[in-house]
């Protein structure tokens, strides 16, 4: 799902990052109110994976607001929680995660999620470059694509129940988002 090379690449980012200024900590800003009110609506969810945790700011976010889930994180930039889970999940969720997926690995990697989901899937993905340059001086979103373009990567992975086109002000910045929820 990742090459080791990258894999390296993106522990040495995590590595450089301005301690005042991780790398992977924005989820809960950008997705945790979300993902609260999802899991509120659907008490059945017990399990959660967090694929691309980062700082593991969304897991701190909804464990003080949503009592009961076993949660596991990962994220193959940080040590500690950089090996891919063996179990399934009700839900999986990743913010800001996608778009910094190897072009070539997009597939497997969706792949795996839905086979591993067991109710839900949750994905929050940008839909435009980033300010972040990887060491080896590429962006470090690598696949960049149109919210559309994503629709249709995760069509037959289940049932799409909830897909936005979203445009966002950030930093003076107008960004691009896609949302989307997926039911098994």
């Amino acid at each position: 799902m990742i090459t080791d090379k990258y894999a390296a690449l993106l522990k040495e980012n995590h590595a450089l990052a301005d301690p005042a200024k991780p790398w992977g900590r924005s989820g809960a800003k950008n997705f945790g109110d979300r993902v609260v009110t999802l899991l509120n609506k659907r008490p059945q969810i017990k399990t959660v994976l967090d694929f691309g945790a980062g700082q593991l700011t969304m897991q701190k976010y909804v464990q003080d607001r949503v009592d009961g889930l076993v949660w596991t994180n990962y994220d193959p930039g940080i040590p500690g929680i950089d090996e891919l889970p063996t179990g399934y999940f009700d839900l999986i969720i990743s913010s800001d995660v996608m778009e910094h997926v190897e072009p070539d690995h997009v597939g497997h990697v969706i792949n795996w999620l839905h086979a591993h989901s067991k109710l839900f899937q949750y994905h929050l993905i940008a839909c435009d470059p980033c300010k972040s340059v990887l060491p080896d001086g590429r962006n470090a979103h690598l696949s960049v694509h149109e919210p559309s373009w994503w629709h249709r990567q995760f069509l037959g992975q289940g049932t799409i129940v909830y897909f936005s086109d979203e445009k966002v002000m950030k930093r003076s910045i107008q960004r691009s988002y896609c949302c989307l929820l997926i039911d098994k």
